[in-house]
């Protein structure tokens, strides 16, 4: 069964997603550049609460207009490791002397990949031209406590169906009687049931 990931890429020419794959390159490549020529200047509780002023204008192959957005340094080192197998492994490709396998369902997974990762600092959704991708919702939420000890949820919901969630949590002390639950949610992924 095919990844729901990769379905909407199907559609999708091979110029427009070679086009998409140098943006979504370009952009990562920038941030883990800018990322550690930041980190040799900054002590690291600087760098925690650090964020990258970054302009960003979309290629003929993700329809849509500049935008500017703070990523913020420490999202960028939680997905370092991932961008930075998912820049190695397309290295060839933006270097020139290897290309795009679309007919490679491992290589529409690493597209997808690159594509959430980047969508997840970016805070957009990068849609390329002709593609059949509905729009994805995004719930964030970022909460710092000095201490809990009761109860504290940052989301709840009864059902997701789709969309991207992200939760960063941040407590000094979790008192002994305290929980912290980042999402909870009872049904992800399928809208439930119809009661009868």
């Amino acid at each position: 069964m095919a990844d729901p990931a990769t379905i909407s890429l199907v559609s999708v020419g091979s110029v427009v997603i070679a086009e998409g794959v140098k943006f979504l390159y370009g952009q990562a490549a920038e941030l883990l550049k800018r990322m550690r020529e930041r980190s040799k200047q900054e002590d690291s509780a600087a760098r925690e609460a650090a964020v990258l002023p970054t302009r960003v204008a979309l290629p003929p192959a993700i329809p849509g207009e500049a935008f500017a957005v703070d990523v913020r340094v420490e999202d960028i080192e939680m997905l370092r490791p991932d961008l930075e197998y998912l820049l190695d492994h397309f290295s060839g490709f933006e270097r020139g002397f290897k290309d795009l396998d679309l007919e490679d369902e491992a290589t529409l997974k690493h597209v997808a990949a690159l594509r959430k990762a980047v969508e997840t600092l970016l805070g957009r959704q990068f849609t390329f031209s002709n593609e059949a991708r509905p729009r994805m919702p995004t719930m964030a939420t970022r909460i710092v406590a000095d201490e809990v000890h009761g109860a504290l949820t940052a989301i709840r919901a009864k059902t997701i169906t789709a969309g991207n969630a992200s939760v960063d949590l941040k407590i000094g002390i979790l008192g002994k009687d305290g929980t912290a639950i980042g999402i909870d949610v009872d049904n992800f992924g399928n809208t439930p049931a119809q009661q009868p």
